[in-house]
Parts: C-alpha cells; sequence; structure tokens
C-alpha cells in the first residue's frame, strides 16, 4: 500500500457484524487494509484529517509523523483533558506547529474533566522540558467551535485521530449531530467501552467513548500487547540524528533532556499512540491474527514490531517529500558538485531538506542554477505554508508571463506546488512587463505573494557588479551568476522576503 493519506479509487466493503474465524483472518486482512486506505480524490490529493491529542509525548510523536507527511492535510488540532491539562496541550501544539512550520493550522481547547493526572503528565506538560517558541499570533477558541467550522466547511468527510480521551467527539457529535456524516472513520488508541481491561484514554472519560462507539462511525481501535509493542530506544533516538528533516530533528529534540533521556535508557519508551499513524501509514504492519472486525470496530492489538520501525524512519526519511522513484533525496554534500559541495548542510540546516530537494530538481529540469527559478521554489513553499495544504492541492496564477529571465519563476513555483502545466493547475498570464508575483488559491483562500524590494534590489547589485566586471557573455560571468545564486538561496529566508496578502473567496464546497 502507499501512504497512508494518500487515496485509492477502491470500494469499501461492509464489515460483517460476525467474529473472523481463524480462517477467514488473512481475507479479513485484506478488508482491514482497504480500511485503512482513505477516500480517494482526483491525482492522489490528501486525505483531511483532525487530530485529537491530550499532548503525552507519545503523542507528540504522532503529530509530529502526521505533519511530516506530505499527503496529510491536517485541517485542525484539537487538545483534550489526559495526560495533560487541556490548556497546557494547546500551548504545546502550538510549540509543535511553529518548529514544524505550520503554523497556520487551527488550535482548539477541550473542556476540563476534572479526573487526576497521570504519573507521566509532569514530562508531557513540559514536552520533554523542551525550550520551543510560540508562534507569534495565537488564537484558541473551544475544541467544538473548531471543529465545527473546520468539518462543516470540508468539501469531503474528514478522518478522525483520536489520540487521548474521546470528549471532543463525544461532545462534537452531542452538538453538530448533522455532522456526523462527515466523519469517515475514527483512528484511535484505546479499547472499545465494553472491553477489559478498559485502556487508558477510554477510562479518563468512560461515557464519551460509549458514545462515540454508539455512533456508528467506524472506528479503527489501537491497543498493543506489550510484547507487540515497538521499543524507542536510544539507539532510536540517535539514529534521528542522521536524518535531515524536521521532524527527526524534533523529535530527537523533546527526547534530549536528561530527565527524559534517562527514562529512554531505562526502556521507558514505547510507540503508543504513534502506532496509530505508523498503522495508518502501512497497515502491514498489523499482525494477521491480531485484527479483529466486528460491527463499527476495527481491533488491532499487536504489529510487527520490525516493520513498524521501518515504518517509523520511513516517514522522516521522506524528508517531507512525496518520493515517487527514489527512496530518499541525497544530503551528503559528496554527491554534488565542488561549488555547490559546501552549501548543502548549509541550506538545508537554513531552509530545510524540502526547499533544498525542490530547488535542486528544479534546477535540473531548468538547466541552470537561476535566482528566479529558485526564488519560485521558495514561494511556492512559502505559499503552502501560509494556506496550509501539501503539494498537488493548490492552484496557481503568475504574472511571470513567458519571458526570461523572470518566466524562470514559473519553474520553480511548478516543482514545489506541484501545480505544474500537465495538470492543468497553473496558468501563466501574459504581460509585456512580466512580474515576478503568483496568486495562490487553496482552501477557499486567496494568496498573493510578491517579493519584496530590498532583496531584489540586493540580488540585482550583485549581478550588476559581475556584468560590470566580467561583461555578459564571458564563462566568467555565468561562473559568478551560479554562485551568487547559491549565496541568495543560502540568504533569503522564503517567511520573511515575500509581501503577503491573503484573502478569501467565495468556494462551493
Amino acid at each position: 500500500m502507499k501512504s497512508f493519506c494518500k487515496a485509492r479509487f477502491i470500494m469499501v466493503p461492509a464489515l460483517s457484524n460476525t467474529p473472523i474465524a481463524p480462517a477467514n483472518k488473512l481475507s479479513h486482512l485484506v478488508i482491514v487494509a482497504v480500511v485503512f486506505s482513505f477516500q480517494v480524490i482526483a491525482h492522489e490529493m490528501s486525505a483531511p484529517l483532525v487530530i485529537d491529542t491530550d499532548m503525552a509525548l507519545d503523542d507528540a510523536r504522532a503529530i509530529i509523523l502526521i505533519l511530516q507527511d506530505p499527503n496529510c492535510d491536517v485541517r485542525a488540532i484539537v487538545t483534550s483533558d489526559g495526560s495533560t491539562p487541556s490548556e497546557i496541550g494547546v500551548t504545546n501544539v502550538l510549540k509543535i506547529l511553529a518548529a514544524m512550520n505550520k503554523a497556520n493550522i487551527p488550535v482548539g481547547q477541550g473542556n476540563k474533566l476534572n479526573q487526576p493526572y497521570p504519573v507521566w503528565s509532569a514530562w508531557s506538560r513540559t514536552l520533554g522540558w523542551t525550550e520551543l517558541p510560540l508562534p507569534a499570533q495565537i488564537n484558541i477558541q473551544p475544541a467544538h467551535v473548531v471543529l465545527s467550522n473546520t468539518i462543516a466547511t470540508s468539501s469531503k468527510p474528514v478522518t478522525w485521530v483520536c489520540l487521548g480521551p474521546m470528549s471532543n467527539l463525544a461532545e462534537f457529535l452531542s452538538r453538530y449531530p448533522n455532522l456526523k456524516h462527515m466523519i469517515s472513520r475514527v483512528y484511535y488508541y484505546g479499547t472499545p467501552p465494553d472491553t477489559e481491561p478498559k485502556g487508558w484514554n477510554t477510562a479518563q472519560d468512560l461515557e464519551a467513548a460509549k458514545k462515540a462507539f454508539a455512533s456508528g462511525i467506524p472506528i479503527t481501535c489501537v491497543s498493543l500487547l506489550p510484547q507487540f509493542t515497538l521499543a524507542l530506544t536510544s539507539d532510536f533516538f540517535e539514529s534521528l540524528k542522521s536524518i535531515n528533516s524536521h521532524g527527526a530533528s524534533l523529535i530527537f529534540q523533546i527526547h534530549s533532556h536528561p530527565r527524559i533521556k534517562s527514562l529512554v535508557e531505562s526502556g521507558h519508551f514505547r510507540a503508543w499512540d504513534d502506532a496509530v499513524v505508523l498503522l495508518m501509514h502501512d497497515p502491514a504492519i498489523a499482525l494477521p491474527n491480531n485484527v479483529i472486525t466486528y460491527s463499527n470496530i476495527t481491533m488491532v492489538t499487536a504489529l510487527d514490531t520490525n516493520k513498524a520501525l521501518s515504518a517509523f524512519l520511513n516517514i522522516l526519511q521522506e524528508e517531507m517529500l512525496n518520493m515517487v522513484i527514489l527512496a530518499r533525496f541525497p544530503s551528503e554534500p559528496e554527491f554534488y558538485k565542488p561549488d555547490v559541495a559546501p552549501y548543502v548542510q548549509q541550506i538545508i540546516l537554513r531552509h530545510g531538506v524540502e526547499e533544498w530537494a525542490l530547488g535542486v530538481m528544479a534546477t535540473e529540469m531548468h538547466g541552470h542554477l537561476g535566482l528566479y527559478s529558485i526564488l519560485g521554489v521558495k514561494m511556492g513553499l512559502r505559499a503552502r505554508e501560509v494556506l496550509g495544504v501539501p503539494r498537488d492541492a493548490i492552484y496557481v496564477e503568475t504574472l511571470a508571463s513567458t519571458n526570461p529571465p523572470i518566466s524562470c519563476l514559473n519553474d520553480g513555483i511548478q516543482f514545489s506546488t506541484g501545480a505544474s502545466l500537465g495538470r492543468g493547475a497553473i496558468t501563466i498570464h501574459p504581460a509585456d512587463k512580466p512580474q515576478p508575483i503568483a496568486i495562490f488559491h487553496a482552501k477557499g483562500k486567496k494568496l498573493i505573494l510578491k517579493p519584496k524590494a530590498e532583496p531584489l534590489k540586493e540580488i540585482q547589485d550583485k549581478i550588476n557588479k559581475a556584468a560590470a566586471l566580467y561583461g555578459t557573455n564571458s564563462p566568467e560571468y555565468f561562473h559568478a551568476l551560479r554562485k551568487i545564486s547559491l549565496e541568495t538561496w543560502l540568504s533569503l529566508d522564503r517567511k520573511n522576503i515575500f509581501e503577503e496578502q491573503l484573502e478569501s473567496e467565495i468556494t462551493n464546497n
């Protein structure tokens, strides 16, 4: 199967009310694999989902994994009262979103339960005693408001990923019964309410769990037997240091405090809530004899831990790219030409591996290392960050026309957004005077991006200086342009080089 947030044109059989006999478990695993798939839209666009979390450290890992996957369209995150108080959970969610460049995702706060907090609450509240900044602008609403706004305006049903108590889901179903059909499936780390012993999330708000399970919404429960749970060892966390992605770096960071490292060394950490994401990513990691389907419930109690480890690392090693042929994108300097090699790690560390990889691919297609194609990559990535969409989920208009060098902007935009001419997702407006301006459309919003005057002037000054020294038709001039392009790529931060104008537009959802 492909990545969990991708979609296939596939019919899902109705789930049987009969418990699975041993002889039929293999065939039912095929059904389970289908159940783990998401509903399709054209060209394998991303599947919309909401995350419901009580923000323990395993929730943090799970959220990072989901945000890492370029095919997941996270529409909202809400916090419940569980491992942490919901108001503290909100703060920690915001920190993770800021660190993952996803601060545009709305966040809501759930109600207090007035239940005792667990022994692991101390390191959950502090996010592993990690110092992470908050985004500049914070707008927190009640969880049910964020969820209703998000789900009511979605053009298709959403997947609900529940990593804590089911309090928010139960409240949503009570307040907005007319929106129940807009929840396609719930993925839940916990047990059904009639199971003994009850999982911690279920026991924390048993009445909420009863309401959610009685709703008839398909629910995939993950509650793993200890011997079939992936251990997250010291070696596992050390291996993350060699993976150049935002997600790997952040997971390593929040498990680096001495008090957390002592827990790692004692063998405390396992993939609990994060196992939900691993199963969504690759259903084949579930052991067939430990998958049971009845009524609206699919229950998974065991993983192939070797496959689970591979799935965990594969998500992080996707490096925020939707790789089709490559297993990973080379980030080692020795893979690049001598003048480029010194910039590889610097650019990756400053701007992320996604910008690096898309810039490299755009440059190879473009035929030379050009300033405007790199600017287009930065512009497209910035648009996706502001609008909160993955590649292939955006429509673009550009005013760069078809006259080089400004029209080279179009190549970079196509690579970074997936809005290609072949997909009919980009319109290049003809103009006598091309301008490096693009208009991006997604989620009922329109974003206009234009480079600020100052960085453009600095670039042009460098080009003029090179032209004065070498002329405009000499090898020295083109070598100088290449160096200017690399220096500019490194120095320009896509988050502050554009004038950004965001507007709402009427859509037919």
